[in-house]
């Protein structure tokens, strides 16, 4: 392909990517030098008093710091980009130079970047081994560039690639998700959850909740007897929502908002690591089943069939009886020990989804002829078949996500919570249990609303993602027969 351009043209980032990127440099030393101070206050002896009173906030500020710097400068990251009549050369600041043929380029495509009021025009450019997103927003003679792009855009149509490669990226797949009804409705939720579980998260940061004050930071302390106060008095107890207490007082006088909200930051915290370890279980026994295939494969299925014929309330109830001694003075490590052994005899169903998907994928003509040019086994799994699989390993991860959820709810109810910790189940359990339930609603209403709702938007959200890739063509991550094999050079 020839762009007709007799000499190379270079396209410098605007001045003001410049100040932003030395300015985002500061902010991510700024991150490093408090989680060394922090390692310094830890390991001193002398000064472990000041970590124990300021440790979480140099956590909190280091990691926030660190990562809101990296979000800000992938998108502001200064880059020269220069293109002549055979090549595409980009130099970036932090990073080495790099040089494309026109020859290797695959496809490229002008997508948008960011919200209503807040966007960004750019470039993906995909070569034989490297995807670059470019936002010429940020460059300077911006007309000039967009018109080389528009005619390589015209020039270049390699489908395959654009089905293939490019509609499989976290970004373009958040975006088609939240464009249905489903996604937004779920990604909403989710997301009011999650500010939920970061507000109550960073209050038992700054104040640990304990019996002896009535405030944690912004809400009531959710471990006091609010009736001790004079202000409140005998009203303190199963007081019905009002101006100071938004969802009313359980049995004991405490508020329940507050309860609600450090129960979804722990609900939250126990369920994404649970769903974590459980999915990752389910990823490598149904990717270790269809590679090896033979007795393994014939033992993983017959174990999954032994598994599937028990209740899983039945493995639950049993697996929380081993886990009694974790219910006391481990906060949330019941409930984690729970999910873990759980994770044992939770995997059959998606195992085998994920093994049909890995086998349907290894079956393809594609993968056979690559074979035959000399790809091997782990290449083959990392490059063409996890691309095809991980849709459905995120589908499963949010299944997890609510089956955690639920499960933990409904240990709490049948009794088997964890006096260590705070879930919206155990306070559903003893709302249960009062006489006058009718009079007292607010107290099995708000818990049973909480855990409805992030299972709806969990529900919702995850059958938006299936739908997009149910309906879509998800190929490998190399778009040919000469990229399987790694050539650089035609």
């Amino acid at each position: 392909m020839d762009l007709n351009i007799k000499e190379e043209i270079v396209f410098k980032p605007k001045k003001i990517t410049y100040l932003v990127s030395l300015l985002i440099f500061m902010m991510g030393l700024t991150g490093v030098l408090s989680l060394f101070l922090l390692f310094i206050l830890i390991i001193r002896p002398n000064l472990r008093v000041i970590a124990f009173q300021f440790g979480g906030y140099l956590l909190i500020f280091g990691l926030i710091t660190l990562y809101v710097s990296k979000l800000i400068y992938s998108l502001f990251k200064p880059i020269t980009f220069s293109v002549d009549a055979k090549r595409i050369i980009l130099n970036s600041l932090f990073n080495y130079s790099r040089e494309v043929s026109l020859e290797n380029i695959l496809h490229v495509e002008n997508q948008k970047f960011g919200i209503k009021w807040f966007s960004f025009n750019y470039y993906v450019l995909f070569s034989t081994d490297k995807k670059y997103n470019l936002y010429f927003n940020l460059l300077s003679d911006n007309h000039e560039l967009e018109e080389i792009l528009m005619f390589m855009e015209e020039s270049i149509e390699n489908i395959y690639v654009k089905n293939a490669y490019h509609k499989n990226t976290f970004l373009n797949s958040m975006s088609r998700i939240v464009s249905t009804s489903q996604g937004k409705i779920g990604g909403g939720i989710i997301l009011i959850y999650t500010l939920m579980a970061i507000i109550g998260g960073v209050a038992y940061v700054i104040s640990p909740p304990d019996v002896s004050g009535y405030k944690t930071w912004i809400l009531f302390n959710p471990e006091y007897i609010l009736y001790f106060l004079p202000q409140f008095g005998d009203a303190g107890v199963l007081d019905p929502p009002n101006q100071n207490f938004w969802f009313g007082t359980d049995y004991v006088g405490r508020d329940i908002f507050s309860r609600m909200i450090y129960g979804t930051t722990i609900t939250m915290s126990i369920a994404m690591l649970g769903a974590m370890l459980v999915t990752i279980f389910i990823s490598i026994i149904g990717l270790s089943s269809a590679l090896y295939g033979g007795t393994w494969d014939a033992f993983i299925m017959r174990l999954a069939d032994v598994l599937l014929t028990f209740p899983q309330v039945v493995w639950i109830i049993l697996i929380s009886v081993f886990s009694t001694p974790l219910r006391i003075g481990v906060p949330g490590g019941y409930f984690l020990a729970v999910y873990i052994g759980m994770s044992f005899v939770m995997w059959p169903f998606g195992a085998r989804l994920v093994r049909s998907e890995v086998m349907e994928a290894m079956g393809t003509d594609y993968i056979s002829a690559i074979k035959l040019v000399g790809a091997g086994r782990w290449w083959i799994l990392k490059n063409h078949v996890l691309p095809k699989v991980m849709p459905t390993i995120f589908l499963l991860f949010f299944y997890q996500l609510s089956d955690i959820i639920i499960g933990i709810s409904l240990l709490g109810y049948l009794g088997f919570d964890s006096e260590s910790t705070l879930v919206w189940g155990s306070d559903l359990a003893k709302a249960f249990l009062a006489e006058n339930i009718q009079d007292e609603w607010w107290t099995v209403l708000f818990p049973s609303l909480f855990i409805f709702g992030i299972v709806f938007g969990l529900t919702l959200f995850s059958d938006s993602l299936r739908d997009i890739y149910a309906s879509r063509f998800r190929g490998a991550k190399r778009g040919t027969l000469y990229s399987a094999i790694k050539g650089d050079s035609k």
